[in-house]
């Protein structure tokens, strides 16, 4: 109950600090739309996976872990757990943290001064088609990785992205504690 609460007030504030009457029209279609910085950050087959996929599969990975062993991966990071098949109505939210421009850091200079690490990946599924969403805490980066290159930025949206993984996993004492020190 209380996580459900917690992704409601989640929700309304991201809807009421950054919708305008067009970004509300785009939510409404059945297709999110990036805006017109996003669109150009990624190619047009990155942003057809992403904002109209088939189906979305999330993952918590263990980063510092040997991709080259026999461990079980989603694109270059091991998985530490799958946990599963989202519903529409979970990873729309993640699809217009994405869109829009507000929630990418894209002043700061691209100087990444600590190693990517993702905590949590999602893969976009679109017919034969994969992008992989990953979300790297310590350095407050995402990264898309399609057809074996990975594209990184700085986001901008850090409390939002904990608060929106808080319901997806509860149990989950790293996300336990990056919402206790915000």
């Amino acid at each position: 109950m209380k996580n459900t609460i917690i992704l409601s007030i989640t929700l309304l504030v991201i809807i009421s600090f950054s919708c305008t009457g067009q970004i509300k029209r785009k939510i409404s279609s059945n297709v999110i739309k990036p805006d017109s910085i996003t669109l150009n950050l990624y190619n047009d087959t990155i942003n057809n996976i992403i904002f109209s996929p088939k189906k979305v599969i999330c993952y918590t990975l263990n980063p510092m872990a040997d991709s080259n062993k026999d461990n079980d991966t989603i694109g270059i990071f091991v998985i530490k757990d799958k946990v599963g098949k989202l519903h529409k109505s979970y990873y729309s939210i993640l699809q217009f943290l994405m869109h829009s421009k507000s929630n990418y850091d894209l002043e700061s200079p691209f100087i990444f001064k600590c190693p990517f690490a993702p905590y949590v990946a999602f893969e976009f599924i679109k017919g034969r088609e994969k992008a992989i969403v990953y979300i790297a805490f310590n350095c407050k980066e995402w990264g898309i990785y399609h057809n074996n290159k990975l594209v990184k930025y700085k986001y901008d949206c850090y409390e939002l992205l904990i608060d929106y993984l808080v319901p997806l996993l509860p149990e989950d004492k790293y996300i336990q504690t990056l919402q206790k020190d915000l």
